[in-house]
């Protein structure tokens, strides 16, 4: 028997594009999640570096990666802290 695209059925291969669309799509998705990842870890990497011991500390100096107001900015519309 065969199998519905194969036979031609038009319900089934318009499936098929609107998968294709979909899967298209989807490798920039992961490409922004990525990119949002990779900046969450480089600014922790540089909290890590300017050796703040206390996050209140650190956003009051100057030297700082982790800026409060973003926190903030962010947690109010939604979204982490850390940028998912």
């Amino acid at each position: 028997m065969k199998s519905p695209i194969a036979r031609g059925n038009p319900v089934r291969q318009s499936g098929v594009a609107g998968l294709q669309a979909r899967v298209a799509q989807k490798p920039a998705d992961i490409d922004a999640k990525l990119a949002k990842l990779t900046a969450v870890r480089d600014t922790l990497r540089a909290a890590l570096a300017a050796g703040f011991d206390d996050l209140l500390a650190c956003s009051e100096s100057p030297t700082c990666p982790v800026s409060l107001d973003d926190l903030n900015r962010k947690s109010s519309t939604g979204e982490s802290g850390c940028g998912y």
